[in-house]
């Protein structure tokens, strides 16, 4: 999340790049782990139908993303979709937090 809170307050090119390589590595990171972490969770005859909508909800989240960013920076300027992506992270982190397993 304080990757894409970073990107809010980047004013040189070099260091919004720099940001942005290391989102990207993080996502690139998430993304085998969210599909092990689905098939393992999903019985062995939903499996394909899991992933299936998980792929499908991403898909549409790139579709809708872009979208719904564009609008941000028209209406509230060029930090706004990232000020509003962290927000929602970090509405999804608090979320997530009762499932964590207690060690």
């Amino acid at each position: 999340m304080a990757w894409l809170f970073s990107l809010l307050l980047q004013t040189l090119l070099a260091l919004l790049l720099i940001a942005l390589g290391i989102l990207s590595a993080g996502d690139g990171a998430v993304n085998p782990t969210i599909s092990t972490l689905l098939s393992f969770a999903s019985p062995a005859e939903a499996q394909g139908e899991a992933l299936g909508f998980a792929q499908g909800m991403a898909g549409l989240g790139r579709i809708i993303g872009p979208l719904a960013a564009g609008s941000l920076f028209a209406f509230g300027g060029p930090g706004a979709p990232f000020l509003i992506g962290a927000g929602l992270v970090l509405v999804a982190a608090i979320v997530a937090l009762p499932a964590l397993p207690i060690a």
